[in-house]
């Protein structure tokens, strides 16, 4: 089919995602569909890279920076698709720009009155309702993924905490995690996912502490040590 002059931009939280996605989609949207994939770095090259690319790849932080001048920049305002990735995100430390360029895009929209369509795309979140109005998408347009959809079958269960203080609260979930991983997957790959690669750490750093204080501080090592010293 013949492409429209409009671009899509897709929002990665993360500049490792970022890089991750490009690499996948010039080969699947570039060599596959002959489309131009590029990728924003937040330097000054970037207002050339926006003019030459029909799917756009940017963090937050280089996406606002872009956006900021939108009045003298057409091919921000030709923008026709724009996707929020990791959309749960806006709670942690991406949170605030994320929530700048999404409010954004849709003031633009208003102005010139050309359509964006706003797609977020994120794991399970309380205020899904929420976040659909804030994108402009009415309840019809809100998908739960079922977890029947899974090509591995997932048990949910839930434990909630009613700590408000958001470093607090996390700090709090780290030995519920601990004992759940020793009670339901001893000996299995285990991911735990947090909401910034600060937190990463933070939660890595207290996992090790609760196995070291149970005398087992190599608990979750799997390779071999020389190996690691090499």
């Amino acid at each position: 089919k013949k492409m429209s002059s409009g671009r899509c931009v897709y929002i990665a939280p993360l500049q490792e995602l970022a890089d991750e996605r490009y690499d996948d989609w010039s080969i699947k949207f570039g060599k596959g569909l002959g489309l131009r994939v590029v990728k924003l770095t937040g330097g000054q090259e970037d207002l050339r890279t926006l003019k030459q690319g029909q799917i756009v790849i940017s963090t937050p932080k280089a996406w606002d920076i872009m956006s900021r001048r939108w009045k003298n920049r057409k091919d921000v305002q030709t923008v026709s698709l724009f996707i929020a990735d990791e959309i749960h995100l806006i709670g942690g430390d991406v949170g605030p720009v994320l929530e700048v360029i999404v409010s954004r895009m849709r003031y633009i929209a208003a102005q010139t009155e050309n359509k964006i369509r706003v797609v977020a795309l994120g794991t399970s979140v309380a205020n899904a309702k929420d976040l659909g109005d804030w994108i402009g998408a009415s309840s019809t347009h809100l998908y739960n993924f079922h977890p029947n959809v899974r090509p591995v079958p997932l048990e949910i269960r839930l434990q909630g905490f009613g700590i408000n203080h958001h470093p607090s609260r996390m700090l709090a979930m780290s030995k519920p995690t601990y004992l759940t991983v020793k009670r339901l997957s001893v000996g299995k790959p285990v991911i735990v996912f947090v909401p910034s690669r600060k937190q990463t750490g933070r939660t890595a750093v207290e996992l090790l502490n609760y196995a070291a204080a149970e005398e087992d501080a190599k608990k979750f090592l799997i390779a071999d040590e020389g190996d690691m010293k090499d």
